[in-house]
């Protein structure tokens, strides 16, 4: 269960402090931007190829924003999205032509990841809310705070930033009639979800352990329970997939397919594909029905 302990800090424009794990809730920075700040910002472009060392919260009031993460670009209007630390993204309002009010918060500490689970907001990246004043009415406070920093600013700021929260969780649940956990275990399908956006990088299971909040072993064990492949198993199989995809669809050669399916070696790509499909990855595209080969993975 959450503990309610906290610290906050001024604005930091950068990652410092963002490992701080000595409270369960760290606010590391807040602000916002309305329709009068248009100008000075048009267009918003932030680029973070590399992601940040802490959570990054956005809410939308007005929009749209143009989220990137990985292949995937989702327009959010009215709504907010959470981003993991570590994960690569970019969003914009290049296509903004009407009034435009965003509100950000980046925060980090040990309770962080818990909070979002048992808020149900560890599900996705974007939530589709609607307008809620009371969250822009929240932020603008909490910003306030942190410039100011009144008697106990700490507390107001943690307290108007959970209250946020879950504003938000109630009322995308109750829009989205999701009172009740998924029938998969949510933290298995981020973990997915991670392995479908970013299997072309290096994925370590400490990785996704720990964006599971669990230990290595623990991940691994709850991983083979759901899928009855361990993670790296599964990992390899994706990418096998994906390369089987390319064999069919594209002519590019086999050592730059072993590259976009997240192989290094092409002859480590080579042996592991022949292993798992029972003949060479040129032997699979010169192959006149290469999908019995599929079922076969499908179902190994």
């Amino acid at each position: 269960m959450y503990k309610f302990l906290v610290k906050s800090r001024s604005f930091e424009n950068n990652d410092r402090g963002a490992h701080d794990t000595s409270a369960e809730l760290i606010i590391n920075t807040a602000g916002y931007y309305k329709e009068d700040d248009i100008r000075k910002i048009a267009p918003m472009i932030l680029d973070r190829p590399q992601g940040r060392a802490d959570y990054l919260f956005c809410f939308i009031a007005q929009g749209p924003v143009d989220l990137e993460i990985g292949d995937k670009t989702i327009s959010v209007n009215e709504g907010c999205f959470i981003i993991p630390p570590n994960t690569p993204h970019r969003y914009t309002n290049e296509k903004l032509q009407g009034a435009f009010e965003l509100y950000w918060v980046h925060f980090t500490g040990s309770g962080a990841g818990e909070l979002l689970h048992e808020l149900f907001l560890d599900r996705q990246f974007t939530y589709q809310t609607g307008n809620i004043e009371e969250v822009s009415s929240s932020i603008q406070t909490l910003v306030r705070e942190l410039t100011f920093k009144l008697p106990n600013h700490e507390r107001v700021t943690i307290s108007l930033f959970t209250y946020m929260l879950s504003l938000l969780s109630r009322r995308y649940q109750t829009m989205n009639q999701e009172s009740q956990p998924a029938a998969l275990d949510v933290r298995m399908q981020r973990a997915l979800e991670h392995i479908e956006l970013f299997f072309q990088n290096n994925i370590t299971v400490k990785q996704l352990a720990d964006m599971s909040h669990l230990s290595v072993s623990r991940f691994s064990a709850l991983f083979k329970k759901t899928f009855d492949l361990f993670p790296l198993q599964y990992i390899t199989r994706f990418r096998i997939k994906k390369s089987c995809e390319l064999l069919r669809n594209t002519e590019d050669a086999v050592g730059q397919i072993a590259e976009l399916s997240g192989f290094e070696d092409p002859l480590y790509f080579s042996r592991v594909f022949k292993k798992e499909m029972g003949i060479s990855p040129t032997q699979y595209r010169s192959c006149i029905n290469p999908d019995i080969f599929d079922v076969a993975l499908k179902h190994k």
